[in-house]
């Protein structure tokens, strides 16, 4: 079972998850908010995000939250777990210095051992020597510009939708991004 991944993060003072995204390759998704101090929660990022400071103090706290992604996902199948970029890798790496449970812990170092970081193939797909923002290809693939809410369970599917283009499509003849500026780095292509 093929799963892509996303985490939102909160940077006050301290980089934090902030939401969790995930959906199957069947379409099945998993979504939660990770709470926040209310000292924490940033008018802005709520306002950016569409989401209530209340969702944020009312969500469950990151133990919580990783327990339940643990109960969601299939663990009896041939996992493979998608993310974009290496963002994700440092969240994961951020979260399992917090004191959390077994399950919990369980879960981060399954995500640690199991990501798969998928920004490479995608735009080595597109010709580009650089890595390509995921709301490009999102863009390129729909033909017209949608609008991110940098939401993490919209960030997952936007994901999905790359990732089954790429699998499903011939190679583009044209080169749709050839001015990005994100080098792709060997440490990346080493994941996947």
């Amino acid at each position: 079972m093929k799963y892509f991944i996303d985490f939102e993060f909160y940077n006050s003072p301290v980089f934090r998850i902030s939401s969790i995204g995930c959906v199957d390759e069947n379409g099945n998704e998993f979504y939660s908010l990770v709470q926040q101090s209310d000292n924490e929660i940033n008018n802005d990022y709520c306002k950016n995000r569409i989401i209530r400071r209340l969702d944020f103090l009312s969500a469950p706290n990151l133990n919580d939250a990783f327990i339940k992604l643990y109960h969601w996902i299939n663990h009896n199948d041939n996992v493979e777990i998608y993310c974009y970029g290496e963002a994700d890798y440092y969240y994961v790496d951020i979260a399992l210095k917090e004191k959390l449970s077994f399950e919990a812990n369980c879960m981060l170092s399954f995500l640690k051992q199991k990501m798969i970081d998928y920004s490479v193939n995608a735009s080595q797909f597109f010709h580009s020597e650089n890595k390509v923002a995921l709301i490009k290809m999102v863009n390129y693939i729909r033909g017209c510009e949608v609008k991110q809410l940098h939401n993490a369970l919209e960030d997952a599917k936007f994901l999905k939708e790359v990732f089954e283009y790429t699998q499903n499509n011939k190679l583009p003849e044209e080169k749709p991004f050839p001015n990005t500026t994100h080098q792709i780095t060997s440490l990346s292509s080493q994941r996947i």
